[in-house]
Formats: C-alpha cells, structure tokens, sequence
C-alpha cells in the first residue's frame, strides 16, 4: 500500500521491520527484495534474495523481479554506449534465471559482450 502511494522509504522500513520480526517469513522476503528492486538497490536486493535462498525460502516472484530490473539496468546502459556495465547487469540477471529460461538472455550478453570490444 505505500509502495502504491509512492512512499517506497517507509514501505522499504515496514518490509525490514516485518523481515527482521520474522526472517523466514517468505512474503515478508519477497515484498522486501521487490521493493528494494524497484528502488534501483539492486545489490540488496540480490543480497536478500541469496539470505533467503541459504534459509530454503524460495521467492520466484522476487526473483523474476530482481531479474527484469536487471535487465532494464543492462539496456539502459546499453543504451548510453555503457557495454562493460551492460555485460555486467546482464550476467547478473542471468545468473538468477533458470537455465531453462537462459537462451534469449544469453544471446543479449553476446550482443552486448561484441559491442563492448
């Protein structure tokens, strides 16, 4: 609901709140880690999302989230001529991907990695 109203700081301090009362708490996890995403605090976000996996709690809408970020990040600076930093985002949102799901993203990194030379 804050995050909604555009109050994504307090909603980022109400998801730590209900992480920290609970830390296995998965929706707690996941509100917390697709807040912090859509923040453009991705290295958080990636780091919630690596504590929760270590605890066995398993986030897909979080991760799919993390993921597309990434993925705007890395055509973003795609965009500015930036291809070291979009290689690097894209290795990133490649790395949370299931393989199944790796063809497409891998085929973008390739684009990226020739422009970048």
């Amino acid at each position: 609901m804050l995050e909604e109203q555009g109050r994504l700081a307090e909603a980022l301090d109400h998801f730590r709140r209900a992480v920290d009362l609970d830390p296995d708490d998965a929706r707690a996890l996941n509100n917390l880690v697709i807040a912090l995403a859509r923040a453009g605090r991705v290295d958080e976000a990636r780091k919630v999302l690596e504590q929760a996996q270590t605890q066995q709690v398993d986030l897909p809408l979080a991760r799919k989230t993390l993921v597309r970020t990434l993925l705007a990040l890395a055509q973003a600076q795609a965009q500015q001529g930036k291809w070291s930093a979009a290689v690097a985002f894209q290795q990133q949102a490649i790395a949370l991907t299931p393989v199944q799901l790796r063809e497409a993203l891998l085929k973008q990194l390739s684009a990226y990695e020739s422009s970048a030379r």
